[in-house]
């Protein structure tokens, strides 16, 4: 693009009479959608959803090779992935955004948590069973956005060419009234990858591809990473880790996987239904499926403005309203969970520290409860401005992976989980929302996530270990963080048994 030119963004309340989960339903097969779900009502960051189709570029890599793909034209590079999206961006930003909406044009995707090896320079050895990319990231220029207070739905799009005057405002005019029909009407698109070769008689062999072992969840029977007396042994190496010194908290995750044959937009919506959460997010890559609901913000870049809310400490929700009440008020006065919580703070401050103006990182909120549909969890809200020179990967490499889905120190505790856990996490604790054209930026902790590749659906949960941690409530506030995942996957028709081998 022309440096010297000044790009073009135009953004404009529209007329549309559909309601946001009904143009994900229109939309969800196209290869390249997005949809950043921000429907979770009441909660104070769930204003805007997003939706976007038809990328004019995406960036994959994997370990340090990297595809850069435009069309139906592939490059390809080496190097650091982080470093490559970071000149990426820094070719296409713009000074100024939309005055209407947070976000209006750019990239949108998902930061694996083994992209840890480039940040926290950990030499990670994990099993990569899933044979996914660690990055993907598409660049949009033109989106539909809906704002949940007032009901009223928004088109933008940006000419990155620096084209001025009247007949390219008009031009762009015309891409949001394509995307607005677009988005009206059903669309086939490219079959999601999950649903590829899922006859019948493509079931026992997906079975039979299963990494793990067979557990019982609540009923739904399931493969896994872990036992769950392993998972109890690698709880008590971990506080002997801790006991010697070595770390001062690990959060210790597994994988469950099981075959899915039905359709990853049912799914999700049942995911929205049974797990509401202010970042979920659907992504359609083409190659697999990836949809969450999580609750925890990783980071918002609003201007220099910058925020992290690490959650920590969880108890389920009750049967009633006075067990509810009483688990939270438990949660409130956990010292364990507080104590938990007030370290991995600490950790994010002080990572926030290396990128911040100094004396502008302040802890807002230390111990605050915030409640969900299945879980109560403890969260802090930490806050800075950003030193003007600070570009996405000198962010990541301060930040990523969150503190929160490591433990601290996060160096040592990363590669005391990599020996633990023994297969890549993927997306899951990574980090998933978009980066603006003009710098903001929005990413959730990939949590509560499901991944959907080659007919077979992954979820991971996981618990922060202390000193004090007793091994089978930390292996019951796994169950507790999947339920809603669980319940999504039992009601949308998912094989519910792993057939025996």
């Amino acid at each position: 693009m022309n440096q010297k030119a000044q790009p073009t963004v135009l953004t404009r309340s529209i007329e549309f009479d559909l309601l946001p989960e009904q143009v994900f339903q229109n939309l969800h097969r196209v290869s390249g959608f997005f949809f950043l779900d921000s429907g979770m009502a009441g909660h104070e960051l769930s204003r805007y959803s997003y939706f976007g189709v038809n990328p004019f570029l995406t960036i994959r890599s994997r370990g340090n090779g990297i595809d850069l793909v435009e069309g139906k034209s592939i490059h390809h590079r080496r190097g650091n992935p982080l470093t490559v999206l970071t000149q990426l961006m820094r070719d296409f930003r713009i000074t100024g955004g939309s005055p209407l909406i947070p976000f209006a044009g750019g990239g949108v995707g998902y930061l694996s948590y083994e992209l840890g090896r480039f940040t926290a320079g950990v030499d990670l050895k994990a099993e990569d069973d899933l044979e996914l990319p660690e990055m993907v990231v598409s660049f949009y220029k033109t989106l539909l956005a809906y704002e949940h207070k007032t009901r009223r739905w928004f088109g933008a799009t940006v000419d990155l060419t620096g084209g001025r005057g009247t007949t390219v405002r008009k031009r762009l005019g015309h891409e949001i009234d394509k995307f607005r029909e677009l988005a009206s009407k059903p669309h086939r698109g490219t079959p999601p990858a999950p649903s590829v070769g899922l006859e019948g008689e493509e079931d026992e062999p997906i079975a039979q591809r299963l990494p793990g072992h067979r557990i019982d969840v609540n009923g739904l029977e399931v493969s896994s990473s872990m036992t769950r007396d392993s998972y109890l042994d690698a709880v008590h190496r971990i506080k002997e880790k801790i006991a010697a010194g070595d770390i001062y908290q690990a959060n210790l995750t597994q994988r469950w996987s099981l075959p899915y044959s039905g359709d990853p937009g049912t799914l999700y919506s049942v995911l929205r239904e049974e797990s509401p959460a202010p970042f979920g997010i659907y992504l359609n890559t083409g190659e697999a499926v990836v949809a969450g609901s999580s609750p925890e913000c990783f980071l918002t870049l609003n201007g220099r403005s910058i925020e992290t809310r690490p959650i920590k400490g969880t108890r389920p929700r009750g049967q009633n309203a006075d067990e509810d009440a009483g688990l939270r008020r438990e949660l409130e006065g956990s010292q364990k969970d507080r104590a938990e919580l007030v370290m991995i703070t600490d950790l994010e401050r002080n990572d926030l520290g290396r990128v911040c103006e100094p004396g502008s990182v302040r802890v807002e909120e230390l111990t605050r409860l915030e409640t969900f549909s299945n879980v109560h969890h403890l969260v802090s809200v930490v806050k800075g401005e950003l030193k003007p020179q600070i570009e996405f990967q000198d962010l990541m490499e301060a930040m990523f992976p969150s503190g929160s889905i490591t433990g601290a120190p996060k160096k040592r505790a990363m590669e005391i989980l990599d020996q633990a856990e023994g297969r890549v996490r993927g997306p899951y604790t990574g980090a998933m929302g978009f980066l603006g054209f003009d710098g903001a930026l929005s990413l959730n902790v990939a949590i509560r996530t499901l991944v959907l590749s080659q007919g077979i659906c992954h979820l991971g949960v996981g618990s922060g270990i202390v000193a004090d941690s007793d091994p089978e409530a930390e292996y019951a506030e796994c169950v507790a963080k999947a339920q809603g995942m669980l319940n999504a996957l039992r009601r949308s028709n998912t094989e519910a048994t792993v057939s025996s081998t």
